[in-house]
């Protein structure tokens, strides 16, 4: 089955300043920002129709310090004011729209280790930053060299 597409795309450098969307959050992300494709997902989840606006963050317009002060993504605007970092927007979604499609378990041995899991994601960000930091250069190659990943399954 395929669900219709609740949002539309609009690409920062286009516009003049915030999209101003009647009743519907807007969400200023950048493609490859996890964090802000966390937020993304908890708004198809939760079948949330929004603006979705495109921030190139290398050369962001100078309306956006006017949507998130410290000009990063993600930022949600809705009914006039911006929220920003992503677990609060996926909690507050939660909390706002389409309350039948919770995004925790309810189950509160889950819930739990949820709560373990997401608190424990900056030191995972943290660690695969520094291991990317710490790579050689091949002097015949203009490639990083990524430490070998060992991956085991529970």
């Amino acid at each position: 089955m395929q669900s219709a597409r609740t949002f539309n795309i609009h690409h920062a450098a286009d516009l003049t300043g915030p999209v101003q969307a009647s009743g519907k959050p807007v969400l200023y992300t950048h493609t490859l920002c996890p964090y802000a494709q966390r937020v993304f997902l908890a708004l198809l989840y939760k079948a949330v129709p929004f603006e979705l606006v495109q921030v190139e963050l290398s050369n962001k317009p100078s309306w956006y310090r006017g949507v998130n002060p410290r000009g990063l993504v993600p930022a949600v605007v809705h009914e006039g004011k911006a929220r920003t970092e992503s677990l609060d927007l996926c909690r507050w979604i939660d909390g706002k729209f389409n309350l039948d499609a919770s995004l925790v378990p309810t189950a509160p041995d889950a819930n739990k280790q949820m709560e373990s899991l997401l608190s424990s994601t900056p030191s995972i960000v943290s660690a695969g930053e520094q291991a990317m930091r710490r790579t050689e250069c091949d002097a015949d190659s203009s490639h990083a060299r990524l430490p070998p990943v060992t991956c085991t399954q529970p």
